[in-house]
């Protein structure tokens, strides 16, 4: 269990393993890809948890464990062929300008969580909508309450 849920209740680290589980099981159908990642880069608040699992999945992983804004990362275009975002996307004025921060630093893939809220603007099809704008959406999942989705960039850096 990580350091960040052994300090929650036992609903919230309920919802974490949820949300973990379903982001490394999308990240275990990328690297099931024709193209499978080998540099990642897992980004967002507590992305540190979740980098570890990466990291021992491919050897590396850089880990950006921002509190909330990803619209300014300090990487250089395309350094990475996976990009995880942990909710990173749930409190930026605008979520459009942050999804292009994320594909500008990604070369190939990005999965994305998404929690869902009450009146759904992270739903399923929410989701899907502001994924295809940067990508072809490959898979989403919903493991309560959060959507998990997975991208292939339309434009992919070589």
């Amino acid at each position: 269990m990580s350091t960040v849920a052994a300090t929650l209740a036992p609903v919230q680290r309920w919802l974490i393993r949820r949300r973990e589980a379903g982001l490394l099981g999308m990240v275990d159908l990328v690297t099931e890809d024709a193209v499978p990642p080998s540099n990642p880069l897992c980004v967002g608040p507590n992305a540190a948890e979740v980098g570890e699992r990466l990291r021992r999945q491919f050897g590396r992983c850089a880990v950006a464990d921002l509190p909330t804004d990803v619209t300014a990362l300090p990487f250089d275009d395309g350094a990475f062929d996976l990009v995880v975002c942990l909710d990173g996307l749930v409190r930026p004025a605008d979520p459009d300008r942050a999804l292009h921060e994320l594909a500008r630093v990604c070369s190939h893939h990005l999965v994305l969580s998404l929690p869902r809220r009450p009146r759904g603007r992270w739903s399923k099809s929410n989701a899907q909508r502001l994924g295809s704008s940067v990508g072809a959406v490959r898979n989403v999942a919903s493991p309560f309450p959060w959507t998990i989705l997975w991208v292939t960039l339309f434009k992919t850096r070589g």
